[in-house]
């Protein structure tokens, strides 16, 4: 089996961690994994469980990017609505803490 880094794997989902500017910390937290098995996965000295695969599914990553470095149509401008909507959505809390306090 060919590790991650020869087929370009890990250098793509390194791209796609760094492009939400997320830590170590963060990611583990997110895919609720240890944060030494998450260094272990991005330093290339363990492989990708189904768990890490399930994860980056369930967060929106584009998994087909990762694994074969192909972009589907249309999802990079899916990845920037949801960070959109993020936004609006955390600013929408924040409005309505403001307005609960009068």
């Amino acid at each position: 089996m060919r590790k991650l880094e020869e087929v370009g794997v890990l250098d793509r989902l390194k791209e796609e961690l760094k492009s939400r500017d997320l830590r170590h910390e963060q990611i583990a937290e997110q895919w609720g994994l240890s944060r030494s098995y998450v260094g272990q996965v991005l330093s290339g000295r363990a492989q990708m469980s189904g768990t890490v695969l399930r994860a980056l599914v369930a967060h929106s990553y584009d998994i087909h990017y990762i694994l074969l470095g192909e972009r589907k149509e249309g999802s990079g401008r899916l990845k920037e609505l949801e960070e959109e909507l993020k936004r609006a959505n955390a600013l929408i809390e924040s409005l309505e803490r403001i307005l609960s306090k009068k």
